[in-house]
């Protein structure tokens, strides 16, 4: 009759094997083009295609639907466009297809959205669902966004945000702010109402500008009713008055924008 320290030692063989089983398994399943270990350390995502950006000027490339390296970003079965800021990339996603049509977050789910790309174009590994399990919403109750809420998901993750009030500022120092943020390599997450962004109080991202000075606004909804001026783009390139103009100053709660880096 076996001894009970030889029934622990067969155990622990046993345990050994399965155990190598399971890591080999593990091993099979991830992506070649998995990020590195420094990458992942760094909450890195590799950069799309395309010229570098520089972050002093502001200036911004887009790049055309390439997904995210390595990264498990693209939940639901296509593949975004995709917008890049200095060494981090982020899909723009869309409310609409990301989640069910009718759901509360397709329909109110922007600031989400935006808030999830500002993560990713800081290192922060992140998408519209990490979101909005932080801020304790679901796809069936998912309110509005507030700008104060939008903040409290950034400092969590320790990034720098600072929250401006537009009522405190005219329309062309608000604009001077936010193109100041730009050349200096930040994001701003801004609230806006209207053609050609939204009908209604709206998030978007701007994250640069081209060689034109024209603003590279990534929207998570298709555009104003009567034009969808960006289709399947998922993003504006638009004046800085375009801008002016439908920044909020009315509102008790969403007159504001944030800059985010």
């Amino acid at each position: 009759m076996k001894t009970t320290k030889e029934n622990q030692k067969k155990r622990y063989k046993k345990g050994l094997a399965r155990l190598a089983v399971s890591c080999l398994l593990m091993a099979s399943l991830l992506p070649v083009n998995c990020l590195t270990a420094s990458a992942a350390n760094t909450g890195a995502i590799s950069q799309a295609t395309g010229t570098n950006p520089s972050a002093n000027t502001g200036q911004e490339t887009v790049s055309a639907a390439a997904p995210a390296t390595g990264s498990v970003l693209n939940e639901v079965g296509f593949t975004p466009n995709t917008i890049t800021k200095g060494n981090y990339v982020t899909p723009i996603w869309n409310q609409h297809v990301f989640w069910k049509k009718k759901s509360s977050a397709a329909r109110h789910g922007c600031g989400i959205c935006v808030t999830a790309m500002a993560l990713n174009l800081n290192g922060v590994r992140a998408t519209p669902n990490t979101v909005l399990k932080e801020t304790k919403r679901t796809r069936k109750r998912c309110p509005s966004l507030k700008p104060k809420q939008a903040i409290k998901v950034l400092k969590k993750h320790k990034l720098g945000s600072v929250l401006i009030n537009t009522k405190a500022y005219s329309k062309p120092q608000n604009i001077a702010i936010m193109k100041n943020a730009l050349d200096n390599g930040k994001v701003v997450m801004a609230l806006v109402r209207g053609y050609p962004f939204s009908d209604n109080i709206h998030w978007v991202l701007l994250t640069g500008y081209d060689s034109n000075g024209l603003v590279v606004v990534a929207n998570s909804s298709n555009g104003h009713k009567k034009t969808c001026l960006i289709n399947k783009k998922q993003y504006h390139l638009v004046t800085w008055d375009q801008i002016q103009m439908k920044l909020i100053q009315d509102s008790k709660n969403y007159s504001a924008f944030i800059i985010v880096g």
